[in-house]
């Protein structure tokens, strides 16, 4: 059972956690689940002007990679067992990264994973399955590895 949805504040991230974990509010819309707690986490948030400007110019990702690694402190801390983050995929391919998985995130496919303890960020994905994609993709064809 979904206990959390942790979305990034953005208007098009907010409207996508509603439709896929919130209740439909009978007038064709959805609004957020009771008994599920619902927060918008700024650390969601696309990349920064300054994590761009830092990727162009200088080819570094360490203020982008500082920011997932303090979003994955908080993961930890929560009081969570189950929970639903709804972002954007550079971050999430960050995180994914230091999180010891090697995957490559298209836009609205929906991954169920399992995080443990360990790793250099002190968690690590330890199973991941690819439950939803739109375009009617079968499930069982993982999308193509990022380029190296």
């Amino acid at each position: 059972e979904l206990e959390a949805v942790l979305f990034s504040p953005l208007k098009r991230a907010e409207r996508t956690a509603l439709t896929l974990f919130g209740d439909e509010d009978g007038e064709g819309d959805f609004r957020a689940s009771a008994g599920k707690f619902w927060l918008p986490v700024r650390a969601l948030k696309e990349v920064r002007m300054k994590e761009w400007a830092q990727s162009s110019a200088c080819c570094s990702k360490s203020v982008l990679q500082q920011r997932v690694l303090s979003f994955i402190r908080f993961l930890r801390v929560l009081p969570f067992g189950t929970l639903a983050l709804v972002g954007h995929s550079r971050f999430f391919t960050t995180m994914l990264a230091m999180l010891e998985c090697d995957l490559s995130l298209r836009n609205a496919n929906i991954w169920r994973m399992s995080l443990v303890e360990g790793g250099d960020a002190g968690l690590r994905v330890a199973t991941k399955e690819l439950v939803a994609r739109p375009s009617g993709q079968p499930c069982d064809e993982p999308p193509p590895k990022a380029p190296p």
